[in-house]
């Protein structure tokens, strides 16, 4: 009996360690940085239920299709393995959908998942199956979700997680990026707390910010715009806003280069990229 109980308890300590040290989310190498969880959440979900419950943890069109672009889609039979170029994968399943008033619809094997956007009333899916790959537009139906982590615990003092991509929509002076993103915009000391307790690497059009845990995000050198629009420095400079103001007609930022890293402060008028974080 000793031995029989011995045994079941090894079995249990093996099982919870290896779930312990499988991940769940992926890093696939995807320039945007954004990591794919490993599984689909469980059944299926109207748009709004998904947003509603995920938030931005659900994907975008356009990481949806970063995925398409950069990752080897290969068909199983049932779904599709992904595989990044750096030889990592995550496997997305034809798990079909389930129309709202006729249940699950599965006479072809093919997939069917939520991106976060609509249009003109329309929400909008990935669709797949062995042959096709588009982005569809959807009415009333329940599709499959699966999240992507949106922000990164790089091992900070203050428990700052930040986003692992810059906002949609390029460049933003900084009452528009106020308006927009209030409070989830990075203030001055969150700044600081990145510059001093990470290693920053140049890649040559950005920085690769890793924390002492071994977690990063990647900073684009985006460049920045002049009031007037002119885009400058496009590959070979970064310019991020902060939530500081600095008076009435400027406001504080991290600035970076090759070989520099600071915080100042420009014109609210500047158009500067934008990076998130959670507190």
């Amino acid at each position: 009996m000793r031995k029989l109980f011995f045994l079941m308890v090894m079995c249990l300590t093996a099982q919870t360690m290896h779930s312990q040290s499988t991940p769940q989310y992926v890093d696939l190498g995807l320039p945007s940085g954004i990591m794919w969880k490993t599984t689909n959440e469980k059944g299926y979900y109207s748009q709004d239920s998904a947003k509603k419950k995920f938030g931005d943890k659900l994907p975008t069109t356009k990481q949806w299709e970063e995925l398409k672009e950069n990752c080897k889609w290969t068909w199983t039979g049932n779904g599709y393995r992904v595989t990044g170029k750096n030889g990592k994968s995550i496997f997305l399943p034809a798990a079909g959908r389930a129309n709202l008033s006729y249940g699950p619809d599965d006479e072809d094997p093919s997939g069917e998942y939520w991106s976060s956007d609509g249009i003109a009333g329309f929400e909008i899916g990935l669709y797949f199956d062995s042959s096709e790959w588009e982005i569809r537009e959807y009415l009333i139906s329940s599709l499959s979700v699966r999240l992507v982590q949106a922000y990164v615990d790089l091992g900070l003092p203050s428990g700052t997680k930040w986003k692992v991509a810059n906002e949609d929509g390029g460049l933003y002076d900084w009452d528009s990026a106020m308006l927009k993103f209030g409070d989830k915009l990075p203030t001055t000391k969150q700044w600081e707390e990145l510059k001093k307790y990470c290693t920053w690497t140049w890649t040559g059009n950005g920085y690769k910010v890793t924390g002492k845990n071994g977690k990063s995000i990647f900073l684009r050198a985006a460049g920045f715009s002049f009031c007037d629009g002119d885009v400058h420095s496009v590959g070979s400079k970064g310019y991020y806003w902060s939530s500081t103001p600095d008076g009435s007609e400027t406001a504080w930022h991290l600035s970076f280069g090759s070989s520099s890293r600071d915080v100042s402060f420009s014109s609210r008028c500047i158009g500067q990229s934008v990076r998130l974080v959670q507190n």
